[in-house]
């Protein structure tokens, strides 16, 4: 009786596995809408169509939208995490195999991209207390700063706190090309306004000084046409380049970039957030370009060891992924600073050290990954840490200026 019962049993065994459960009836009743085969699933196992359409509840094909293109579920918070208190981390587990916990590292890159670059350009102002109107208005404000001084001394002592102020801009933000820009011709008109004080109060004449007298000139028709060109309207020379070798057509196209570029100075000039928000629009692009280049110079760092392209992709993804992620919570520390100054000393402190160690946070986090990924000793580590840091900077570099160039013709 007991080999009986044991026989029935192997028999029922061996037929669920040679004819398997059928799916529920509800999906037998569902066939797929384009091949017409049952549905087994969201998706159809035969033309792999979604059940579902477009045709359907608003607030559903939007929480699909942002799963598919930024993945912002739950994983969002188990990626973020662990992406910047745990160097490497989240590239080990998705080359070990363990994906489907942490958001896609193409999506995560995206997503803080966009998103770092974006609170920069709007929390960020580049506008001086020196970059206001046109060159008219600013000369007759610089005029009506010195009008109320009454003698040489208090006309020299006004000079000397702007140009001071200029001197503490300059020094706060020399990494910022429309600032600098902006600073010396302020300078120029400073100590221009405070000479034309200066002689009012001697009693001298400041009316413009007369013209020299014109003497003929020995150059061709052609070429004073081609000089007077390559000047702008504001008399300052303009020249443009002519490189020679380059077709024709070639050069038409970097006159006219540069002709663009020179048409768009005086506005930087007047309102250097124009440049901001041009720059900051255009730097995704410009990581996304870098992004397989810097993938690039790993595979011969690590040749070695017998990684994939696409594992050192990996590696960019995560990398940017974090700086990406740093920026966009240096620039929230940075407005939390500016709310701050009127609050207690001690939470200024506390922010300013935040932000200081944020900012040496990035270089160490970059170091502690390429060693936990790559698991090399520490002297090799160091030496193409070092040398992939200095070859990435100067194509960073380059890259930044030339999106800063033709951000600056964009405009």
């Amino acid at each position: 009786m007991h080999q009986d019962n044991s026989a029935v049993a192997e028999r029922e065994s061996t037929s669920q596995a040679v004819h398997p459960v059928p799916p529920p009836a509800e999906l037998l009743r569902t066939p797929c809408a384009n091949c017409g085969e049952p549905l087994q699933g969201r998706f159809c196992h035969a033309c792999g169509q979604s059940r579902d359409g477009m045709i359907r509840r608003f607030s559903n094909v939007l929480s699909d939208f942002l799963n598919t293109v930024f993945a912002l579920d739950s994983r969002l918070v188990r990626s973020l995490v662990p992406l910047y208190f745990r160097p490497g981390f989240l590239t080990a587990e998705y080359v070990a195999g363990r994906r489907i916990r942490y958001v896609g590292p193409v999506q995560l890159f995206v997503f803080l991209c966009i998103t770092a670059f974006f609170a920069l350009q709007v929390s960020s102002d580049w506008e001086t207390p020196f970059a206001m109107g046109k060159d008219g208005e600013r000369i007759a404000a610089f005029d009506a700063n010195f009008a109320s001084a009454e003698s040489i001394e208090e006309v020299e002592r006004i000079r000397d706190q702007a140009l001071a102020g200029i001197q503490e801009l300059d020094q706060q933000g020399t990494d910022l090309p429309a600032i600098r820009v902006s600073i010396e011709p302020m300078e120029k008109e400073i100590k221009a306004a405070a000479g034309r004080r200066i002689a009012e109060l001697r009693g001298e004449d400041v009316r413009e000084p007369p013209q020299q007298e014109t003497i003929p000139s020995t150059v061709p028709e052609a070429d004073q046409q081609t000089a007077a060109e390559s000047e702008g309207e504001d008399g300052q020379s303009f020249n443009l380049i002519d490189v020679e070798g380059l077709p024709s057509p070639v050069n038409h196209w970097i006159d006219r970039y540069e002709q663009k570029i020179h048409e768009n100075f005086k506005r930087v000039q007047e309102d250097p957030n124009l440049f901001k928000d041009a720059l900051f629009g255009a730097l995704p692009s410009t990581l996304f370009v870098l992004l397989p280049i810097f993938a690039l110079i790993l595979k011969p760092l690590y040749f070695f060891r017998k990684r994939m392209y696409m594992e050192h992709l990996i590696v960019a993804l995560h990398s940017h992924a974090f700086l990406s992620l740093s920026l966009l919570l240096l620039a929230l520390v940075s407005v939390a600073q500016s709310v701050a100054t009127t609050g207690p000393s001690w939470i200024q402190s506390l922010l300013d050290y935040t932000w200081l160690a944020m900012l040496w946070w990035m270089p160490v986090y970059l170091l502690l990954m390429q060693k936990r990924v790559y698991g090399q000793g520490w002297a090799m580590t160091l030496a193409k840490y070092s040398l992939l840091g200095a070859v990435y900077f100067v194509l960073l570099v380059l890259a930044t200026t030339f999106t800063a160039i033709r951000s600056v013709a964009n405009l």
